[in-house]
């Protein structure tokens, strides 16, 4: 979260209100001039943990301290001006537990389908991105929403390595191509799993 109170509130009660398991909440405030509040109703939930940054360091760096803060063994992103649809989170998980069940391996990528809109004109699309493991393909790597739909082990974390936070546009780019060249591949939940995002 950087300076999105609201938008930030809103990301999080669409996770707090999946359905299925949710182990828990790590909200990182990269130095937000107006610090990031959490909701009196939601402040004291244990599943929920704030970390503030005490400089800006970017969506890397966000990135790097949300992955190191937490304690389980599956990570799904979301952007602070992104939200998920009800169902995500369920239809991801039993999606990759069965994936994982039939062929273990923890450097598989976990995406879904997403609903982009534009603000200015009401206008919505919904995209599906393709599976692939080609690094060529992870060229593009905003064409499967990785902010907001992905999901992935710390153990292909910590075989990628942290987000280099010398990118502050394209950290995602760099990193997603690193995993794809230690040999992760991306694998997609059903269309019905979906986040959404407005279009710029």
């Amino acid at each position: 979260v950087y300076q999105r109170q609201i938008d930030g509130v809103r990301a999080l009660r669409s996770v707090l209100a999946q359905e299925g398991p949710l182990g828990e909440v790590v909200i990182v405030d990269d130095h937000s001039p107006d610090p990031f509040v959490l909701p009196e109703d939601i402040a004291a939930d244990p599943r929920v943990r704030l970390i503030r940054h005490e400089t800006n360091l970017g969506d890397a760096g966000a990135r790097n301290t949300g992955i190191a803060a937490a304690c389980c063994d599956w990570i799904a992103f979301l952007d602070s001006d992104d939200y998920w649809l009800p169902g995500k989170l369920a239809a991801q998980t039993a999606f990759a537990l069965e994936d994982q069940q039939r062929q273990p391996d923890p450097l598989v990528l976990y995406a879904t389908g997403f609903v982009q809109y534009k603000l200015s004109t009401g206008m919505r699309r919904a995209l599906f991105p393709i599976e692939s493991g080609r690094p060529e393909d992870f060229a593009g790597a905003c064409w499967f929403m990785p902010g907001s739909t992905i999901m992935f082990s710390k153990e292909l974390a910590a075989k990628t390595g942290a987000w280099d936070t010398q990118f502050r546009r394209t950290a995602d780019l760099d990193w997603y191509l690193r995993a794809t060249l230690e040999g992760a591949r991306l694998r997609v939940a059903p269309q019905r799993s979906k986040a959404i995002s407005p279009m710029r």
